[in-house]
């Protein structure tokens, strides 16, 4: 009895936790014959309904809530149990808080391809399994009945769905508004004779368009949690990728609640265009870079250069068929399409390497402190003319190490700067130039010099001390080892990786690696 007194314990506190709930007069039947429905473990039934074997052979209390249970194929677990009974609890809940609501929702509705279900069943189910795992937060043998979420979802509308896997949708809605949604919800569903299209209205009643296209990507980030903090066992089934290699016209077709999710991959090789028609007002349209990124709405140009470039869709409307059409086209010159445009930082290696080259003679190492050094492309450049973009100095600091006999011990030097610079690039080659030719970099030198005094014995014979100076100076020139990267230079861009090489250094050619920072999309 332990068990059970802990078991009324943890449906009270979900109750409370609810709010506006409450519970009548509840019987358990506990018999060893099979279930009259194939795997129907638990069944709650009250006195007023119809249910044939199920029904008792008596009444014993007024508008008494029955739960049956019944002898199983295989073995339960005392945990599993208490979930089902706390499922099935809630049902008692719904028939005594929701009567209308209920006998709409149980009216003979449609063949789902997995069974008969209620026009109803989708929110009737779906509530008690969400207070199941609000009053069993830790049982986890009833997971895998989520995850036929994974399949129908992306064909399937929430509306429409049979039942337990719902609890999915549940627990996205009671994690962004509290326990007390989940009664709200109940309460805005049919109260009359209800078929397929009242259950439809009254979803669009209670979830808006843009509702339902956050709780879609919730799902597909797998961001969703049960009641209790665990995240929902998911792996969202993909629907068919679309691919893209020219021009055209894409429709998109939806049904209402459903996750419409898909790859988009756009072929490499060139630059795209990407416009929407005919969109309604209740359709959400958004993408996300396969690579993780955020939810945004569609890029106006997708730069597919080196390589192809794929985003997630998810698409959702409320009342609507379609979500219009999107327009791709090509443009008449594929400027943009060139992978060195974008931003890119300078490896801390290279830029290591490129200031002990121009060091002086006397410094030993150096350290980069903080900030980076980085080049931004803009998609402007033409076949003939130069696009723009921007060399920076983000806040480096470096630190020089000098020998002691050369009098200076540490150098350190701040740059932060951003001057606008032209580009363009040929066969292999890559030209950078400053559009203001007498730039200079902003930045301080601060110099720690140690001088030796005189030799002064003192008492105890020692040779003198060291005195560190320290002074601060304007950087008016531009830095050897960290510029000019300018000029003539040859260059490989592949991906996320730009590996330049510029002469006319006094100690030969400098390498200049970078990695990418941002999206060759936009």
């Amino acid at each position: 009895m332990t068990e059970f007194h802990e078991l009324a314990r943890s449906v009270g506190a979900a109750m409370e936790k609810m709010g506006t709930v409450s519970l009548g007069n509840v019987s358990v039947l506990l018999t060893d014959t099979p279930p009259v429905v194939d795997d129907e473990y638990g069944h709650t039934m009250t006195l007023d309904a119809q249910y044939g074997a199920y029904s008792p052979a008596r009444k014993i209390v007024e508008r008494e809530c029955q739960i049956a249970f019944f002898k199983g194929a295989r073995a339960t677990s005392p945990e599993a149990f208490f979930f089902a009974l706390s499922h099935e609890l809630f049902h008692c809940m719904q028939y005594r808080l929701w009567e209308g609501q209920m006998a709409a929702g149980l009216r003979a509705g449609r063949d789902t391809g997995r069974g008969l279900a209620n026009a109803g069943w989708w929110w009737i189910e779906g509530t008690a399994h969400y207070f199941a795992y609000l009053s069993r937060p830790g049982a986890a043998e009833y997971d895998p009945s989520l995850l036929p979420f994974d399949q129908s979802s992306v064909r399937t509308s929430l509306y429409e769905m049979m039942s337990y896997d719902t609890a999915v949708f549940f627990a996205w809605w009671g994690q962004t508004r509290g326990h007390s949604a989940i009664p709200a919800f109940i309460a805005q569903m049919p109260s009359r004779p209800s078929p397929r299209q009242e259950q439809l209205e009254a979803l669009r009643r209670v979830v808006t368009s843009d509702e339902w296209s956050e709780f879609s990507r919730a799902y597909l980030d797998r961001n969703i949690q049960l009641p209790g903090g665990r995240l929902i066992p998911s792996n969202p089934q993909q629907g068919e990728p679309l691919r893209i290699s020219d021009a055209g016209e894409f429709p998109l077709p939806t049904t209402n609640y459903v996750v419409e999710r898909r790859p988009i991959i756009f072929a490499p090789g060139r630059a795209y265009n990407v416009s929407f028609e005919g969109r309604p007002a209740d359709a959400r349209i958004k993408w996300a870079a396969s690579a993780g990124t955020g939810w945004s709405d569609p890029p106006a140009t997708v730069l597919a250069c080196e390589s192809e470039a794929q985003f997630r869709e998810v698409r959702s409307t409320s009342s609507s068929d379609t979500a219009g059409v999107m327009r791709v086209s090509i443009p008449d010159r594929d400027t943009n399409c060139n992978c060195v445009v974008g931003e890119w930082r300078m490896t801390e290696p290279s830029l290591l390497e490129n200031l002990r080259r121009r060091a002086h003679r006397s410094v030993e190492s150096h350290t980069i402190v903080s900030g980076r050094l980085y080049l931004i492309f803009n998609p402007d450049a033409t076949p003939t003319s130069l696009g723009t973009g921007r060399y920076v100095h983000e806040n480096l600091v470096y630190r020089s190490q000098h020998r002691p006999e050369s009098g200076t011990s540490l150098v350190e030097t701040a740059l932060k700067d951003s001057s606008p610079i032209f580009w363009g690039t040929g066969v292999g080659s890559l030209m950078i130039a400053f559009q203001n030719p007498s730039r200079r970099p902003e930045g301080t030198v601060n110099t720690s010099t140690y001088m030796r005094r005189p030799h002064v014995p003192n008492s105890r014979g020692e040779d003198g001390v060291t005195l560190p100076v320290t002074k601060k100076e304007p950087l008016l020139l531009a830095v050897a080892g960290v510029g000019p990267l300018l000029g003539g230079s040859t260059y490989q861009c592949s991906g996320n990786n730009l590996h330049i090489e510029s002469t006319g250094y006094p100690d030969g050619t400098h390498t200049f690696d970078f990695v990418r920072i941002s999206s060759p999309t936009r």
